[in-house]
């Protein structure tokens, strides 16, 4: 098979450029949060001008869809990075979900354009929720990460489940449909334990960054790790929490 064509100058030029852009918007969003994410300030701060950004992003929209797509890849290997020196597969499952706590908690704006925007919205979310769009391939990928363990679990062996017939009807064709399109092997019953411990590993992790758990607790990483065991407990695994 024949090596790849190395990229033009021109073409490497106009990657970097992207690039730069994007953590241009990056920064803008960190600092003054999405309203601050304009077309005119990147152009600012890039030293161009606006105008000239449509050369490499034809709308707001596209540049966004490529900023939060690139956050969850940033997030998909930092979680990656963190499984690879765990051991086993309760280590890779609790240093998967420890590090999207960690990456999110450090990167609450990031979170909040990834997590927080609304799909069903006029803007840009429309653009970046689509399911043809990058942001959803690279969520997909985010997703993966998680589904391949459970995955794991259940070819190690097969955790306690519902039924099929013993599901809601709507919730299991909404299930069964999930399945074909990721090609998963694992039965309805475990896909929708696998998003229920998606459920309680974002939510713990959203209310807490966003302060509101703050009513209650002022750190709440331990009953994080008590929800992690939870989960690990769903599919046959033993977690302590210092493990």
């Amino acid at each position: 098979m024949p090596p790849d064509p190395v990229p033009s100058r021109r073409d490497r030029l106009r990657a970097a450029t992207k690039a730069e852009i994007v953590e241009t918007a990056r920064k803008l969003l960190v600092a003054d949060g999405l309203p601050g994410v304009t077309l005119r300030a990147i152009s600012r701060d890039m030293g161009m001008t606006a105008p000239a950004l449509y050369r490499y992003y034809d709308s707001l929209d596209t540049l966004l869809e490529s900023l939060c797509a690139a956050l969850f890849d940033e997030c998909t290997a930092f979680i990656e990075s963190r499984m690879a020196t765990a051991e086993g597969l309760t280590g890779r499952l609790a240093a998967a979900c420890r590090a999207f706590r960690d990456w999110s908690l450090v990167h609450p704006a990031e979170f909040g354009i990834m997590f927080a925007s609304p799909v069903e919205a006029s803007g840009p979310f429309t653009v970046m929720h689509a399911t043809d769009s990058k942001v959803h391939a690279a969520a997909m990928r985010f997703s993966g990460t998680y589904l391949a363990l459970f995955v794991e679990a259940w070819q190690q062996r097969p955790f306690p489940v519902a039924a099929e017939e013993a599901l809601p009807r709507r919730l299991r064709e909404q299930l069964t449909a999930f399945r074909t399109a990721v090609g998963t092997p694992l039965p309805a019953g475990a896909l929708q334990i696998f998003l229920s411990c998606w459920i309680r590993l974002y939510g713990m992790v959203a209310l807490e960054l966003f302060g509101h758990l703050s009513f209650a607790l002022t750190d709440a990483e331990e009953l994080f790790e008590l929800e992690l065991i939870a989960c690990a407990e769903l599919l046959g695994l033993r977690l302590d929490a210092t493990s």
